[in-house]
């Protein structure tokens, strides 16, 4: 879903699909994240049976109900990245 426009014609982070948000987050801004994404990225197809952007709204639901519980999945869901988790572990 895209939202709003920049003033300067730049595209804005409210603008970009999740998936191009994500791979800019994790390409540039916290690469350290990257191998993160992916899992996760990934785990979402893998139990899609397929591409999870593929699925209905209620399918995609579904998926993620049964994520709620995977580390790296609520890892992608926190706001920092798990980054506070992980100062508070050392990691």
């Amino acid at each position: 879903m895209l939202i709003g426009a920049a003033a300067n014609g730049r595209t804005t982070n409210a603008e970009m699909p999740a998936t191009q948000l994500w791979s800019q987050v994790a390409g540039t801004e916290r690469p350290h994240w990257a191998d993160r994404v992916l899992v996760v990225l990934d785990l979402l197809d893998r139990r899609s049976g397929g591409r999870f952007g593929d699925l209905d709204a209620d399918a995609r639901l579904a998926v993620i109900e049964t994520l709620l519980d995977d580390p790296d999945y609520v890892w992608f869901l926190s706001p920092s990245g798990g980054s506070d988790r992980a100062a508070r572990d050392g990691g």
